[in-house]
């Protein structure tokens, strides 16, 4: 594997240069030939590579790289690619119903799969509590004039608090998921 070329395509999209930060990344992509190669770097470092403003991985390492890796993962219910699925569900997004791809599956069920493989994790516990926290605010955007509950039919959203606050063990959403908990009632 060449990272010569991934830093190399890093200094180039940091310059604004797009041709030839493409070219380097093709042949980054290139370099990485066996399946081992690509299953490597990827739980090493999709987590950490450069993104765009919408939270996206560049498409040439999430399609070639990534998500081969991810998807051979998911089928066998991998703890730790479903996490970085996850983790990475802004390029998923584009794969849910292709014939190539997977069916449609949420972020947090993605999250939930990996916690409850290995309950022990603090990186899975940690991912899950955050995207859990990230719908409850959905949900609750237009309070006082209610709840949005067509994203989780109310007692999956009850269940589901239920685990976030499992979830805390610091405590630090105590006072936020009894609030919203309060507010399910209410609706």
């Amino acid at each position: 594997m060449a990272l010569g070329y991934y830093q190399e395509y890093i200094r180039y999209a940091r310059l604004g240069l797009r041709a030839e930060a493409r070219k380097s990344i093709l042949r980054f992509v290139e370099s990485l030939s066996s399946f081992a190669d690509k299953q490597a770097w990827t739980y090493a470092n999709l987590l950490t590579v450069d993104r765009n403003g919408a939270s996206s991985v560049r498409h040439e390492i999430y399609d070639l790289i990534a998500f081969p890796v991810l998807l051979d993962g998911y089928k066998r219910r991998d703890p730790e690619c479903c996490f970085l699925m996850g983790m990475s569900y802004q390029n998923l997004l584009n794969y849910m119903g292709r014939l190539d791809g997977i069916e449609f599956v949420s972020r947090v069920e993605l999250l939930k799969t990996a916690y409850f493989a290995v309950p022990t994790s603090q990186k899975y516990r940690q991912a899950l509590l955050e995207a859990l926290l990230q719908d409850f605010t959905y949900c609750d955007h237009e309070w006082p004039s209610g709840i949005l509950g067509y994203s989780y039919p109310f007692e999956n959203l009850k269940q589901e608090v239920k685990l976030a606050k499992k979830l805390d063990e610091e405590r630090l959403f105590c006072d936020r998921l009894a609030e919203f908990s309060e507010r399910i009632e209410q609706s």
